[in-house]
């Protein structure tokens, strides 16, 4: 139902590791809904509790539950799906020197059918392509070791190289055309060139410490932090200010169909808004050098009764580097829906390109089919309408993303390592009935006139093994602990 389809891939593993298992069919294929206009004549898909009178039993959006929607049109779980499901798999033997097992699990089709090609990227810019192609005396149930080519790398400082490989239909069969990609892996080579980066210091950061703000200005712009509240409050860039929401922590997500199904909004609901618990208790403010000041912010937070620290040090150019420090670990808590942060932007930020998996929506448990690249589109775009609204457009292992206006101007967020993030005109609450299911659809979400952005450490998994009391796997929940997440935010477009 609805965001679904977690931990598919470790199913079909299972599947493949153990010959006396098999599966498995898809219950159910399509969303099982009507079309309706509202009153100013935009079409949506309605379900039950939307038709008869208000007395009459429903069972809500509970046949909404397929991979496509009533149109046929895909669900991003689709193509999760397509990729467990693909019948050539790839494993690495030996990528330093190429070589790579294709694995046919068709019954009876040779991958003589079949046409190979495969792409080597630096950071995501394309580095070579190999065009075609062709393996024969691999029937199925069989494999073979194969060995690519790769050439020679400059390997450049902070750069990952990544070989995808592609199958597609050589000539057209039924309703699949010729060219059809039917399978694909992508791994990571291992060579890498780890360079630190060292923000610079010189010049003078100006700093105001008043009573109520530390102001801190330099070349460009200006940031201010509250002291009462803790939070990032303003980050202007030439005077223009990017911030229409403090840089705050966030533990929560807009509820998925599975989330309702295992009682999540109830179980999980001390992490709610748990930003507005957070209580300062200390600030200090450290300047070691003109170019450099760090500032430090203890937290009681006083729903769970435990204790967070922030820091932020700010470099001459406008880096800020966030460090953090979430003590999540006392007694009969609940599993915690995501950690990290959100921020607001003003619309004309909406040019969204980052450097991680997609470019489809992903998350921990869904992210197989999800080739690491460098994406660009709008943020509106990130958005995926489920018809009854939920949490959508999430994105998984993400080194750096970034928000610009058309001249390009914006702000950079680069992860240590990794994060996850979604960027787009709604908020969380768009997308949250709260503890109960109410009979929204895709028209009860209007667009806003900001991007709220989260930047989160990680968020739980989807789930997928039910919609009726499955959590998702151990693997890939968050359990109480002590969490750290650390990222920076740069400007960006300076000049151009």
């Amino acid at each position: 139902m609805g965001n679904s389809l977690g931990n598919l891939q470790d199913y079909w593993d299972l599947i493949y590791k153990y010959d006396n298992l098999q599966g498995g069919f898809v219950w159910d294929w399509v969303d099982q809904g009507l079309v309706k206009y509202d009153e100013k004549g935009t079409k949506f898909w309605s379900y039950g509790g939307d038709y008869g009178p208000e007395d009459v039993p429903s069972d809500g959006n509970f046949c909404m539950n397929g991979l496509v929607n009533p149109d046929r049109t895909p669900h991003p779980s689709l193509f999760e799906l397509k990729k467990v499901y693909q019948p050539v798999y790839f494993k690495d033997v030996d990528l330093a020197t190429g070589k790579i097992e294709i694995i046919n699990h068709y019954t009876f089709t040779n991958l003589e059918l079949l046409d190979f090609y495969w792409i080597l990227e630096g950071n995501g810019a394309l580095i070579k392509k190999i065009n075609k192609s062709q393996f024969k005396g691999v029937p199925g149930g069989s494999s073979t070791v194969v060995t690519l080519t790769l050439p020679k790398l400059n390997v450049e400082p902070n750069t990952e190289y990544f070989i995808t490989l592609f199958a597609k239909t050589r000539k057209a069969t039924g309703l699949i055309p010729a060219g059809h990609v039917v399978a694909y892996e992508q791994f990571k080579l291992p060579v890498y060139n780890d360079v630190p980066v060292v923000y610079s210091t010189k010049g003078t950061l100006n700093m105001d410490n008043s009573d109520r703000d530390i102001t801190i200005s330099g070349n460009n712009f200006s940031l201010k932090i509250d002291k009462k509240s803790g939070w990032i409050s303003s980050y202007k860039i030439h005077g223009k200010e990017m911030l229409l929401m403090a840089l705050q922590p966030d533990f929560w997500r807009a509820p998925t169909d599975n989330d309702f199904g295992n009682g999540m909004p109830e179980r999980c609901a001390v992490w709610k808004d748990l930003h507005t618990e957070f209580d300062v208790k200390r600030v200090d403010v450290w300047q070691p050098v003109p170019g450099k000041v760090t500032v430090t912010v203890d937290f009681d937070i006083k729903r769970i009764k435990s204790v967070a620290n922030i820091s932020y040090t700010i470099y001459t150019d406008g880096t800020v580097a966030i460090a953090s420090t979430f003590n999540l670990r006392k007694p009969d808590l609940p599993e915690i829906p995501r950690i990290g942060f959100c921020i607001r932007l003003p619309e004309a930020y909406s040019d969204f390109v980052y450097f991680g998996r997609g470019p489809q929506e992903n998350y921990i448990d869904r992210k197989t089919s999800a080739l690491v690249g460098l994406y660009k589109s709008k943020a509106k775009d990130q958005y995926y309408p489920y018809n009854r609204p939920q949490e959508n457009g999430y994105k998984t292992d993400v080194r750096w993303a970034l928000l610009k206006n058309g001249k390009g101007m914006g702000l950079k967020v680069v992860g240590e390592p990794l994060f996850g993030t979604s960027a787009m005109p709604y908020t969380r609450e768009d997308f949250d009935p709260g503890e109960r299911k109410t009979q929204r659809h895709t028209i009860d979400v209007n667009t806003r006139d900001f991007i709220e952005w989260h930047i989160d450490l990680k968020q739980m998994g989807v789930g997928g093994d039910n919609s009726w009391g499955a959590k998702p796997h151990d693997e890939y929940m968050i359990f109480p602990g002590i969490y750290n997440f650390n990222f920076t935010i740069q400007q960006v477009g300076i000049g151009d």
